[in-house]
């Protein structure tokens, strides 16, 4: 599984550089409209956004794998609390790829407010864990990785703020009346409300 992993990372970042690539030649072209400059200039963000989730997934295999090999094991609660924020994240990334695919501007700021309660959640399960271990219900061993673990949980949703953000901005921009659909610029009597 963890070779899986890694070689999925692989791939990610050598889309990131081919996409990254190919996007940057299209924005040195002349001939562009503002609109479609500016589109791409998202696209080339959330690519970068996109590949900075994919280190965070390799990040926490190997912190499983670190945790495996130390013979490090969790409470009880501790990996409820785990499954509960990974099953979150999960849910908080497909609504950020939803916004993205469907140029939905309600799913992009659904994304937003949900980035704030993984900021709270982090904090939350942190300090739970550290009480865990001040009681004793919790191995010592277990702190750094569980601690690591939901703070990179964390960064993917920051990751999906971000492009939740630059979803926004697309949107906006053109509602703006700057370009339409195809980055053909508008004048403000030719947007519809």
């Amino acid at each position: 599984y963890i070779s899986e992993v890694e070689e999925m990372e692989d791939t990610v970042d050598m889309l990131q550089h081919e996409i990254l690539n190919y996007l940057s030649k299209i924005i040195s072209q002349s001939g562009l409209t503002e609109g479609q400059s500016v589109r791409l200039t998202g696209y080339m963000r959330m690519v970068h956004d996109l590949e900075r989730i994919g280190d965070h997934c390799d990040s926490s295999v190997m912190l499983g794998e670190e945790n495996i090999k130390n013979k490090i094991q969790y409470s009880e609660t501790a990996l409820s609390e785990l499954k509960e924020v990974y099953e979150k994240i999960e849910d908080v990334m497909q609504k950020t790829i939803l916004a993205f695919e469907n140029n939905d501007k309600e799913l992009a700021k659904l994304v937003l407010s949900e980035e704030n309660v993984m900021d709270d959640i982090e904090k939350v399960l942190r300090d739970r864990h550290l009480e865990r271990l001040n009681k004793g219900e919790c191995n010592p061993n277990t702190a750094i990785t569980y601690v690591e673990l939901i703070h990179t949980i964390e960064r993917m949703s920051d990751n999906c703020k971000n492009i939740a953000e630059s979803v926004i901005d697309d949107i906006n921009h053109r509602l703006l009346g700057h370009y339409d659909n195809d980055g053909e610029v508008l004048n403000y009597k030719t947007i519809k409300y």
